[in-house]
């Protein structure tokens, strides 16, 4: 529709006002759609097209202009990005025959909605559980790294493990002055606003004994009788209907509009913290949750010390009896050990805490047709069979798809088309078939792999599994299979590796279908094609311009996230990070892979379990032609940056080659690893000429003599706990 067409058109104020609730109601859709999920459904131009036609309207019938209209979201939220800007462009027009020139407004998509917040203290996430004798299993990680005795007893804090989203709250002399998302655990969204109108979150702490400093973290969740009511109220107005409670917090937090999240019935459960003040001192979860409530704050109900397994598993079962009364959707159990000192002792493991875990809740089950059996080919060219199921409403979600693993999971269960099968959402978030329930009759032949990739036709592989035994099935196609390839660019611009975020999965797809690319590396010759990019259908030349830029600001990608966006199996964020720290250069470490040192290296330095990583990063670089892949990026001027080991005040041990020997008294060996490395040290499993320092403890044997051999500096424990106090990471 043209500008001004519609203005010739005129509208009674009934027929202006449905038009008007129509247009905002379908712009803050298709803003959704666009801005948080990447997934437009029309075009910029029929956007710009609609959201022009509600100015008009709006300017016609000031009177009817609604809180909600995407116009007035420029500027109206301080602490939110619009996600858009508006440019006017001088364009003529006749109005009673006479050629007058007005400004035309253009609307310019902009890509991020929510101010981004680097969190202080990272949010993570934990491990997770499912059986009873984990428990002991925790328990024994706890003792064993703490160098405690077996049967010591280790009071932990138990508490509900809520169905929400998690939100850091941060409160400055007492008042509320931020709030963010968890977000990738480092970064996080604000919120601020939006949590403002949440009715039991204090706009200031009450009290006196507050600290200058405190992030207050917790879940934003909805209590089950007002979700079900207000999806209730939306069913009237055919609004949208939600699927469970979290979803329906989820959509809520991230509105745009504070107005339209006071009417969501958010609350929110305070239970953990992030950044405090140094001077405020606390010694447990238990004397912190009991703050919370002085403070002002709704702490998880029910909370409370359990000192022993056989306590924590009467917890656990009482809970799963009472869940369905409680009021709210819980999907485990979390335990905390509940000192302080400890929890700092005990530290972190990649994402998660050591001293706390999830107990997570049986699966839910139900039944329901196993309507066929898809292949889908991955990332890495592994060929998974898909369940492709009569939908069926399992833990409050609709489950059409499930997992069926590899061709080993089929034929143990016998599991064949027509069947009506058990479907379990596992852990109550990934679904997959079970079992069999009933047989289908007559019944169907048995699955049969594709002897070649249904994607691209080449060769399928099997491979077996030397630890699980499992049989798989691998497309060895790895550049020319359109399903790998699109995995891997789809991995390579995530936001846990290169993260450029304008290029999206429908942008990928196409390019692919054009073959413009191929590898990752043609990315950054995309801007060759500039022409032919703009000439797409629903692409524009300033959108085109924007992704081409986004490229181009990552041609510097940090040698831990270059590593990780590579794509080789096993190869993630947490060992992309180790190999960084310890090759430091994209050179070296290509060097030593060249030269089969990595298998001496590495490996001598980590753990024994790194031998699949080994592995796989061999024939990544040698049948996968890793090394012509990394030469391309540097072809087209990538800089991948040398890892930097974080700075710490008097730091002795950073870039030393350090060698722990004996047994130690005071800190387990797994934690004084940890530390080293967290101080930038390499820490050796054999003492040689590279050697810089060894610490002995008791019992120093062979390794002990050696160094005293070649003259390299020794240390004791308490002179290695000594300088451990006097750093500051």
């Amino acid at each position: 529709m043209d500008l001004f067409e519609f203005a010739e058109n005129k509208l009674t104020e009934t027929e202006a006002k449905k038009r008007i609730r129509q247009l905002v109601k379908e712009l803050n859709y298709h803003s959704d759609l666009y801005y948080n999920k990447q997934e437009p459904e029309i075009a910029d131009v029929e956007y710009d097209e609609m959201f022009r036609e509600l100015e008009k309207l709006e300017a016609d019938f000031p009177n009817l202009k609604v809180k909600n209209s995407p116009t007035e979201k420029v500027g109206a939220l301080p602490n939110f990005a619009p996600p858009y800007r508006v440019e006017y462009r001088k364009t003529s027009i006749d109005i009673t025959g006479k050629s007058v020139i007005v400004p035309l407004p253009i609307i310019i998509p902009l890509k991020n909605q929510f101010t981004p917040v680097e969190h202080k203290v990272k949010m993570l996430s934990l491990s997770n559980m499912f059986k009873d004798e984990d428990v002991s299993d925790f328990f024994k990680r706890i003792r064993n790294y703490l160098n405690m005795p077996e049967h010591a007893q280790v009071d932990v804090f138990a508490e509900y493990k809520i169905d929400g989203i998690s939100c850091n709250i941060r409160y400055e002399d007492g008042k509320l002055v931020q709030a963010a998302t968890r977000g990738d655990g480092q970064t996080g969204e604000d919120i601020t606003l939006n949590v403002k109108t949440i009715k039991n979150v204090p706009h200031e702490l009450k009290g006196n004994n507050i600290p200058k400093i405190i992030d207050i973290r917790g879940e934003i969740f909805m209590y089950d009788a007002e979700f079900d009511k207000m999806n209730e109220d939306q069913a009237k107005v055919e609004g949208k209907i939600f699927a469970n409670s979290r979803n329906a917090t989820s959509g809520s937090v991230r509105q745009q509009d504070p107005d339209v999240v006071k009417k969501r019935p958010l609350s929110f459960f305070a239970y953990s913290m992030g950044e405090l003040s140094e001077e405020f001192k606390l010694s447990s979860q238990e004397e912190y949750h009991n703050l919370l409530m002085e403070w002002g704050l709704t702490v998880i109900p029910n909370s409370k010390i359990v000192k022993s397994e056989e306590e924590i598993l009467e917890f656990y079962r009482k809970t799963i009896e009472d869940r369905p009364e409680l009021g709210f959707a819980i999907d485990g159990m979390v335990y905390k050990v509940n000192d302080f000192e400890l929890q700092k002792r005990l530290g972190f493991i990649s994402r998660s805490p050591r001293w706390a875990i999830a107990h997570k809740f049986p699966a839910i089950e139900k039944t329901t047709v196993l309507e066929a059996i898809d292949i889908q080919v991955g990332r890495t060219g592994t060929l998974t069979p898909v369940a492709r199921l009569k939908p069926v409403e399992v833990g409050g979600v609709v489950v059409s798809n499930a997992t069926l693993h590899n061709i080993d999971y089929i034929n143990e269960r016998d599991l064949r088309v027509g069947d009506s099968v058990f479907v379990v959402r596992a852990g109550d978030v990934i679904p997959k078939v079970a079992a069999i329930a009933k047989k289908a009759e007559p019944r169907a032949d048995k699955f049969q792999f594709p002897e070649s990739c249904p994607v691209c036709g080449g060769e399928v592989e099997k491979v077996v599994n030397l630890d699980s035994n499992n049989t798989a099935y691998q497309c060895t196609n790895r550049w020319e299979c359109k399903a790998q390839l699109e995995a891997t660019i789809k991995h390579f611009v995530s936001k846990d590796n290169v993260d450029i975020d304008s290029v999206g999965e429908s942008f990928i797809r196409l390019m692919l279908e054009l073959d413009y690319i191929k590898t990752p590396v043609d990315l950054y010759n995309l801007h060759q094609y500039r022409d032919e990019l703009i000439a797409l259908d629903g692409y524009k030349e300033k959108s085109i311009d924007n992704i081409l830029q986004a490229i181009e600001e990552k041609k510097k990608i940090s040698l831990d996230r270059f590593i990780s966006s590579l794509g080789i199996p096993l190869v993630g964020k947490e060992t992309g990070t180790e190999l960084a720290q310890f090759y430091l250069s994209l050179d070296k470490f290509v060097n030593c892979v060249k030269n089969n040192e990595i298998l001496v290296d590495f490996m001598s330095a980590n753990s024994k379990q790194n031998k699949k990583y080994v592995e796989n990063i061999i024939h990544f670089f040698t049948k996968d032609h890793g090394i012509e892949v990394i030469e391309k990026f540097k072809e087209n001027e990538v800089e991948i940056l040398d890892f930097e080991v974080k700075e710490v005040s008097e730091n002795p041990f950073k870039d030393k080659v350090i060698v722990l020997t004996g047994t130690l008294q005071s800190v387990k060996r797994a934690e004084a690893k940890d530390f080293l490395k967290l101080c930038g040290a390499k820490v050796g499993s054999a003492v040689s000429g590279k050697t810089d320092l060894v610490v002995a403890g008791l019992s120093a044997g062979s390794k002990l003599k050696k160094a005293e051999e070649l003259g390299i500096e020794v240390i004791d424990e308490d002179t290695f706990l000594a300088i451990k106090e006097s750093i500051s990471l």
